[in-house]
């Protein structure tokens, strides 16, 4: 197994993860976190900040709605333990305000620009409840975000726009088979959020002619919070220097016994050759199904 040492990356403590084609950089503190992804030699999509604790991905939850205290299990700091060359297992301390305590599985492909993240919420409460795992994905303001409407007939799409969002917000898209935000926009009404309960299973942030590709595998026929959304997209509307996006991923809606844990699994892929061009969200969209891996 490989010799991993603690290492300063953005004035943040963590790990690296590496194969001949790509790195990951995880943090167990101050909050467990994959802090960047790139290429060997290339830039990370993922937003940095040592401010405060949107940057990176993170592991929040729904029950069945998101609540003031959906951040407090990816809050609390880590313990680690390395399970491979290129995978460990990052555990957080139990959250006493939610009785929800979290674990992240992390692994870098052996040999692609790929790393898989399982998101775990354990209930430490004696009662069963209803939980949703939200990974979340936090990008800068340099790019778009891109997913698919559901491509099953039998679906209705939806576009989801949250409450008190302006639908005819100049960074909002909506396209024929797509949706998605120009985060290079400012908004007008301080901040957009928008969503889908697409099938596809995939959303995307594109910058500079690249762009992360975050999955999680839909599950049909399933109940989904946030109006049945599994993609949602988010600008906070503030400068590039104090905000920030997210792209995130939403798991269903699941029982969880007492000390069981819910799992969500999450793919991020990195892919080269992404042309967007213009403000067509379904040119987006191919030119993210065109990316090469």
């Amino acid at each position: 197994m490989a010799d991993h040492k603690l290492e300063t990356y953005e004035g943040i403590l963590g790990y690296w993860l590496r194969n001949a084609a790509a790195e990951a950089f995880v943090s167990p503190r101050p909050f467990p976190r994959v802090v960047a992804l790139r290429r060997v030699g290339g830039q990370s999509p993922f937003r940095v900040s040592t401010a405060d604790q949107f940057y990176g991905v993170r592991s929040w939850f729904l029950e069945p709605t998101q609540l003031d205290t959906a951040p407090l299990p990816a809050m609390q700091p880590a313990e680690v333990e390395f399970t491979g060359a290129h995978s460990l297992r990052m555990t957080a301390g139990e959250e006493n305000t939610t009785g929800l305590q979290l674990t992240m599985e992390i692994a870098l492909d052996d040999t692609k620009a790929a790393l898989r993240v399982r998101h775990g919420l354990k209930n430490l409460r004696p009662q069963g409840r209803q939980l949703a795992a939200w990974a979340i994905n936090v990008v800068p303001h340099k790019g778009v975000s891109v997913t698919p409407l559901a491509a099953d007939p039998g679906i209705f799409r939806a576009y989801i726009l949250f409450q008190g969002v302006d639908s005819t917000d100049p960074s909002l898209r909506l396209g024929r088979d797509a949706i998605g935000i120009d985060y290079r926009m400012a908004t007008r009404g301080g901040w957009a959020k928008t969503g889908t309960n697409t099938d596809a299973g995939w959303v995307a942030y594109a910058w500079d002619g690249q762009a992360v590709k975050s999955s999680v595998a839909y599950e049909p026929g399933a109940a989904y919070p946030e109006g049945g959304g599994t993609i949602t997209l988010y600008h906070s509307g503030k400068t590039a220097e104090e905000g920030f996006c997210e792209i995130e991923n939403i798991g269903p809606l699941k029982t969880v016994g007492a000390g069981q844990t819910l799992w969500l699994d999450q793919t991020l892929e990195l892919l080269g050759g992404v042309k967007i061009v213009g403000d067509d969200v379904d040119q987006w969209r191919q030119a993210i199904e065109q990316g090469r891996p």
